[in-house]
């Protein structure tokens, strides 16, 4: 849509999700006569939406990142003062949150390249998810064991594993029971964060594509 001289772009309303700002605000827009007065004042109002939607957008990227850094440092928590030795897929799972965490500085740092940097972000978690589920299925087995337990050698010796070992470095049994945490096991937790973080990464995908349209079409 094109602002010629003495039209404007009218916005009576717009829904302003968290994620998504633009919501259907292209099936409010219309053209009418306006004085250049006008025309400036709503250029300005347009600029401070798109303001708002960018800093929305950055609160979440920064609140992934800062959630996945958090769950890591439980992590610590949990091996180093109450002595719960990782296993391979719990190692897996954290290599998942890293990832997500780096995707998303990827996106903060660079806005154009954010919708392939929330798809990588969705693709980890995905991927955290299902090794989650399988600790899950796992640890219901009586007597089972995970199969994983032989990956720890070459898992340890991975780069990573050999520069950041305490994170990294797999000393457990998958098939080792520890206490819930409020109620859910730490591969549920895990589970469920990684479903959190997939859900957040496809808002902000949906949100950036609405973004453009939005905005493009007011430039167009």
């Amino acid at each position: 849509m094109k602002l010629f001289e003495g039209f404007t772009v009218s916005i009576n309303k717009i829904s302003f999700f968290p994620f998504a700002p633009a919501r259907k605000a292209l099936s409010l827009v219309s053209l009418r006569p306006q004085s250049n007065d006008t025309i400036q004042f709503t250029l300005q109002r347009i600029s401070k939406i798109k303001t708002l939607t960018m800093n929305r957008t950055k609160a979440a990227l920064i609140f992934i990142i800062l959630a996945c850094c958090g769950l890591l440092g439980f992590a610590l928590y949990l091996q180093l003062v109450l002595d719960m030795l990782p296993c391979p897929l719990c190692v897996m799972q954290r290599y998942a949150f890293a990832l997500i965490a780096l995707a998303s500085i990827f996106a903060l740092i660079f806005p154009n390249l954010q919708r392939k940097s929330m798809a990588a972000s969705a693709i980890f978690g995905c991927i955290g998810a299902g090794i989650a589920g399988y600790q899950l299925w796992v640890i219901s087995q009586p007597l089972g064991s995970c199969g994983a337990d032989p990956l720890s050698g070459p898992m340890n010796n991975f780069f990573i594993a050999q520069l950041f070992p305490t994170m990294f470095k797999a000393n457990g049994l998958c098939e080792t029971p520890y206490d819930p945490i409020l109620g859910l096991s730490i591969p549920a937790w895990a589970l469920t964060w990684f479903l959190v973080f997939v859900i957040a990464s496809f808002i902000l995908i949906m949100s950036k594509k609405k973004e453009r349209v939005f905005f493009g079409k007011i430039r167009g």
